[in-house]
């Protein structure tokens, strides 16, 4: 994930389209998206211990 303020916006738009990468406009949003992340992960986690045993 990028998260980017400031000047060169529209080279960082292209860089994300190249390598498929989200942009995130606020501070806020970046934060989210990564705790969506962390918590899709632990899920994963869980659900793939849990057919184990």
């Amino acid at each position: 994930p990028l998260i980017f303020f400031g000047e060169g916006f529209e080279d960082l738009k292209k860089f994300a389209k190249k390598e498929k990468a989200p942009i995130f406009y606020t501070p806020r949003e970046a934060a989210y998206a990564i705790n969506l992340l962390i918590n899709r992960k632990k899920f994963l986690n869980r659900k793939a211990n849990s057919i184990e045993n």
